[in-house]
């Protein structure tokens, strides 16, 4: 049912949950599909994947895999590459990669996820996915019982610190970037309801602990990044520590879509990111080409990802079963003309 030898049904640009979920959908509909995917994952710095039902505890390297798997399975090729342009063409879309293949295929599907963007405070990205996190509902089990500290850039992010008081009664905000009397008093009376402490920054620093037979790490600027024992405190800039097992940080959400933005689909913007426009089955403004997961979805979990994934699936088979039947009438008709 492809239009032809060279000319794919679908072209998947990412092999993350999304990417893989739609070419997985796709190939068991029997269509062509090629996943390119540049090995980049969002969720590689995590050891663990939360909240997938029947998934839950799996590596996302583990995931990936699987999924990987279930695509070659039912015919689905895996393409390592990165693609760099996309533009429209007679057939659908022209796919530009990087060691100077062409690919030609009738609908496209963006799978290319976002960047996390966090604050410039040493020893914070080196923890990234083990000690600091971001999202209470991967990660707050984990943590439980543990203190945390919430790190608030802006005051939507204090939310967070609600959150959290599910898993531990030990939360402590620590503003950077902002002062107590930045926060609404309302929002102030909340924390303290909930016995949650508020601490002004700057963070300085992140300081870890050594771990047993090492040298003791320095607790100064100098060896924040060191990567060696556990977390133990967030250094001020006053000098102070707040201890902490934890700490919770919102990122800025950069969509990787620079595919999307090329071929004119808008961003649409929100307190923590920029994110492409998409609707909920993942159609962008432009025929053929989709986006699903984190691109456009920023706050989108792994498992919400795959289901977004499997709903552009969908709708892109009935499109191309729809196109299939409307050119066969119009076949017929034109040999009875």
């Amino acid at each position: 049912m492809s239009s032809g030898p060279d000319v794919l049904d679908v072209l998947v640009v990412g092999g993350g949950p999304g990417g893989l979920s739609a070419a997985l959908v796709l190939a068991r509909a029997r269509r062509r599909v090629v996943v390119v995917d540049a090995g980049e994952a969002r969720n590689a710095a995590a050891s663990h994947v939360h909240g997938y039902l029947g998934l839950d505890d799996t590596s996302p390297e583990d995931l990936r895999r699987r999924g990987r798997d279930e695509v070659a399975r039912y015919g689905g090729v895996l393409r390592a590459g990165r693609v760099t342009s996309l533009r429209t063409a007679s057939h659908g879309f022209q796919v530009g990669l990087a060691d100077g293949a062409m690919l030609i295929a009738r609908h496209v599907v963006v799978a290319t996820g976002l960047r996390d963007e966090l604050p410039e405070i040493p020893g914070l990205a080196e923890r990234w996915g083990r000690e600091v996190l971001h999202c209470p509902y991967c990660h707050g089990w984990e943590h439980s019982g543990e203190r945390v500290v919430v790190l608030v850039t802006a005051s939507e992010e204090v939310d967070k610190a609600f959150t959290l008081r599910q898993w531990t009664s030990s939360v402590q905000v620590v503003l950077h970037g902002l002062e107590p009397e930045d926060l609404e008093p309302e929002v102030l009376e909340r924390l303290d309801a909930m016995d949650v402490g508020v601490r002004a920054g700057p963070v300085r620093h992140l300081v870890p602990t050594a771990l047993p037979g090492s040298p003791a790490p320095r607790t100064d600027l100098a060896g924040a990044g060191q990567s060696t024992g556990r977390l133990t405190a967030v250094a001020l800039a006053d000098g102070s520590h707040v201890p902490c097992d934890a700490v919770v940080v919102q990122p800025r959400l950069r969509a990787q879509d620079e595919l999307l933005a090329d071929l004119g689909v808008p961003v649409q913007a929100d307190a923590f990111g920029e994110e492409a426009w998409s609707t909920d089955q993942g159609r962008t403004g432009v025929h053929g080409l989709w986006a699903v997961g984190n691109v456009s979805e920023l706050g989108a979990q792994v498992v919400a990802a795959a289901a977004a994934g499997h709903r552009a699936a969908v709708a892109i088979d009935h499109e191309l079963t729809t196109a299939a039947v409307d050119a066969a009438v119009d076949a017929r008709r034109s040999r009875r003309a």
